[in-house]
C-alpha cells in the first residue's frame, strides 16, 4: 500500500469493507464488529503515520521550531450504506511549508530592502547570514517515506482488530448455541 500524496501537504488512505452474500451468526458478528473497529483502528493507524512523519521530519531539519511536524493531524471520516463501510484517513497540514519541503521547488523573493531588490533573508539562530533573489529547496519526500516506513505498523493494527473481530464474532456465535 502506498499512500498517495495531494493536496496541500495531505495524505488519503481509504479503507473499504463490503460483504455480501453470506449470513449467519458468525459471519453477522464479523460484519457488525468491522463496521465499528474499522474507524478505531484506522484511527490509530493515523496517529502512527502522522507520528512517523514526524521522525522522518527529525531525520532532515536542522534547526528546527516543530512548527511542521506539529502541524500535521489525522482526521477520520466514515459512511456507511447497506453492505458497504467506508472509512477514510485523512493526513493534511496547515503548513504553507509542508508541500515545498515534500516535492521540492523554488522560493522568490517579495520583500524589497532599503535599496529597492527583492531579497530573501536567510536566517540561522535568529541571526541573517545570507540573501538571495531565490532559493531552491530539494524534494525531501517526508510524507511518502513516512508512509512506507509506517506501512508494517499500519497492516499490524488492522490485521490485530481482524482477529479481534474474529475471535468476538467466535465468541457470540458460541453462546447462542
Amino acid at each position: 500500500m502506498r499512500i498517495p500524496v495531494e493536496g496541500i501537504g495531505g495524505a488519503v488512505v481509504t479503507i473499504k469493507v463490503r460483504f455480501s452474500g453470506a449470513s449467519g451468526v458468525f459471519i453477522d458478528g464479523i460484519r457488525s464488529g468491522i463496521k465499528r473497529s474499522t474507524p478505531r483502528a484506522t484511527a490509530r493507524a493515523g496517529r502512527a503515520i502522522v507520528e512517523e512523519i514526524g521522525d522522518q521530519i527529525d531525520a532532515w531539519a536542522e534547526e528546527q521550531t516543530g512548527a511542521l511536524k506539529n502541524s500535521f493531524i489525522a482526521s477520520v471520516r466514515r459512511s456507511l450504506g447497506g453492505n458497504n463501510a467506508t472509512t477514510s484517513l485523512r493526513i493534511v497540514s496547515d503548513s504553507p511549508y509542508a508541500l515545498i519541503h515534500e516535492f521540492g521547488g523554488t522560493i522568490k523573493a517579495k520583500n524589497i530592502d532599503r535599496r529597492g531588490r527583492k531579497l530573501l533573508y536567510l536566517q540561522r539562530g535568529g541571526r541573517i547570514f545570507a540573501t538571495a533573489k531565490k532559493v531552491r529547496i530539494r524534494a525531501k519526500r517526508y510524507i511518502t517515506k513516512a508512509s512506507e516506513a509506517s506501512l508494517s505498523r499500519v497492516e499490524r493494527i488492522f490485521g490485530d482488530m481482524v482477529v479481534a473481530v474474529s475471535r468476538s464474532a467466535a465468541r457470540k456465535a458460541r453462546s447462542r448455541r
